[in-house]
């Protein structure tokens, strides 16, 4: 496992939104917040409208943050399906 170099941190929405989610799905999402803590820049940069972004890919649903390079932390925005993240 990777060493943590960051600090997560999750918003009301992110908070409801995974609530939500099947039990598998938030275990593989958990399963990849060691990797996010580690290095968020090895995820998708986003671009256009969501400049600023990042999006990590959990199976079929994506999870939206960003990263606060000088507080060394990732603020955990959101996790849709794929089809309407981006529609956020």
């Amino acid at each position: 496992m990777d060493e943590k170099k960051y600090a997560l941190y999750n918003t009301k929405r992110f908070e409801k939104d995974f609530s939500g989610l099947d039990k598998a799905v938030r275990e593989n999402a958990k399963a990849k917040l060691p990797d996010l803590e580690a290095n968020p820049y090895r995820f998708k940069a986003l671009h256009g409208r969501l400049k600023g972004k990042w999006s990590m890919r959990v199976g079929n649903y994506r999870i939206l943050y960003e990263i606060h390079e000088d507080a060394k932390e990732v603020w955990l925005l959101y996790v849709e399906h794929r089809g309407n993240v981006y529609d956020l």
